[in-house]
This record gives C-alpha cells, sequence and structure tokens, in this order.
C-alpha cells in the first residue's frame, strides 16, 4: 500500500508522512546499532571491524538524508512507497534482534551472513525506494545520494567470502598442528598438568573451526584425533576433570597444592 500526500499542495508535508519518514530514519539508526555491535564484538578482527564501523557511520548517514527529505515541500513528493504498519514492523524486528544481541555472540561469518540478509531487507526502507518524487532532479539526487553508499553491500559479501576462503585454509595449519600434538601426547608420559595444558592448546586451535559447525571432513577428523587422545590419556584426563569439578565446586584453593604435591610424588 502507498502513502500519498492526498490532493492539497500546502508548504510542509502532512503529518502521517512525517511520521513515516521519522520511522525510516530510526531503522537506519538501528541498523547502525547493529553494525556498531558488531564492530565491539569482533575488536580481534582489526579489518572487519572496520568495515563495522564504515558501514554503521553509512547507515547513519542515511538516517540524515531521511532528516533532510522531512524538509521538502509537500509539492515535491508524490507519495511513499511504504506506510505505517511497515515501518512499525521493521522497527520491532529491529529491537528484537538488538535485544538478543546484548548478550549474544556471533563470529565474524555468521555476522556477515545477517548483515547481507539485513541489507536486502532493509533495501526497501532507503530514501531513494520510499519517497516517490515529482520532480525528476530530485529523484536523480536521491539514487545519487544511495548509490554512492551501495559500495558497502558488495564490501560485506566481499568480506564474507574473504572469512571463507581463509578458514578453509586456515583449517588444514590447524590439523597439521593437531596431528604433531597428537603425536608429542603418544609419545611422553605427561603430567595430569601437562595434559591439561596439552588439551587446553587442543581446544585453542580447534574451537573456531568446530564451534560453527561448519568444518566439514576435516572438523571430524580433528574430534576423532580428539577421541584418540583422550583415550590414551584416560586415567590423567580423570585426574583433570575431578580437580576441575572440586574447582567449579569453590575447592580451587587446593587445586594447585594437590597438583604440585602429586608431581612431586611421581617423581619420587
Amino acid at each position: 500500500m502507498t502513502a500519498t500526500t492526498g490532493g492539497k499542495d500546502s508548504t510542509r508535508l502532512p503529518s502521517d508522512l512525517l511520521a513515516i519518514l521519522d520511522r525510516c530514519a530510526q531503522i537506519e539508526l538501528k541498523c547502525a546499532q547493529v553494525y556498531q555491535r558488531f564492530a565491539q564484538m569482533h575488536a580481534e578482527f582489526p579489518e572487519i571491524q572496520t568495515l563495522w564501523f564504515k558501514t554503521a557511520r553509512e547507515e547513519e548517514a542515511h538516517a540524515a538524508q531521511f532528516k533532510m527529505l522531512a524538509k521538502l515541500k509537500r509539492s515535491d513528493v508524490a507519495g511513499l512507497s511504504v506506510n505505517d504498519t511497515d515501518t512499525q514492523a521493521a522497527l520491532e524486528a529491529m529491537d528484537r534482534l538488538l535485544e538478543r544481541m546484548r548478550t549474544g555472540y556471533l563470529d565474524p561469518e555468521q555476522a556477515l551472513m545477517l548483515a547481507i540478509k539485513l541489507e536486502n531487507q532493509a533495501g526497501k526502507f532507503h530514501s531513494n525506494s520510499v519517497v516517490i518524487c515529482r520532480d525528476p532532479e530530485l529523484k536523480k539526487l536521491l539514487d545519487a545520494m544511495m548509490g554512492h553508499d551501495q559500495d558497502h553491500e558488495s564490501a560485506l559479501a566481499k568480506a564474507l567470502v574473504e572469512i571463507k576462503r581463509r578458514r578453509g585454509s586456515g583449517l588444514t595449519e590447524v590439523l597439521q598442528l593437531v596431528e604433531r600434538l597428537a603425536e608429542q601426547i603418544d609419545a611422553a608420559g605427561l603430567t595430569p598438568m601437562d595434559t591439561l595444558k596439552a588439551v587446553l592448546r587442543f581446544e585453542h586451535l580447534v574451537s573456531k573451526q568446530l564451534l560453527t559447525g561448519q568444518a566439514g571432513k576435516r572438523g571430524t577428523e580433528l574430534q576423532l584425533i580428539l577421541k584418540d587422545i583422550m583415550e590414551k590419556n584416560s586415567a590423567q584426563l580423570q585426574l583433570i576433570h575431578q580437580r576441575l569439578e572440586r574447582f567449579e565446586a569453590g575447592a580451587d584453593g587446593k587445586v594447585a597444592e594437590e597438583l604440585r604435591l602429586h608431581r612431586t610424588e611421581r617423581r619420587q
């Protein structure tokens, strides 16, 4: 349904159109908040963080365009392509997304996929899509303003492709490291503390690949290696689990001393 100005030609846009333009501006600002939240999440990935900040600034610029459009004369605007229901539903969806993001975490790949989906959905609320202009020159101006910023959509897609490429090559390297780690554990009688360090190192190496659920065949191989490590060091791992359970139960003050005594006993 299209909102229109009606038959009158007064100086200001009617209040119902102004309210819709204001909501469109809010949608853009909430998109900016999403990208700012992603930037906070991904501080350890400078290239991705820079992209999030840049995209957030562009969304803020889009919001400013709507504020500019609210100052147009009634005679400049033939109507709007969205209505009150459209904008209210979009605002509520953005609010739900922001609420979920307050405590949740998305890795860069997941965040980029969400951002691309968000951009596709938000396209109908961009200024050159919303405002139906009577003046062809004004339409050209809006298209030019939006066209200048549309590169960020392709930048998001390009970043996603690059992350997937790096993940594939990085997983091969991780697998090689873990295979060497398995050989080290198999070749030595490790103390519980050394075994714990090895397991923690293993988890550090594979967590980013396995947590995404997209590690594929190599992820399965990594899981088999971990299973092999645990089977060959079951007694030591059982002791570690007991210590960790006591640590979680609040008996952490005794853990370090008990491990020290255990290592002393092994040397005697």
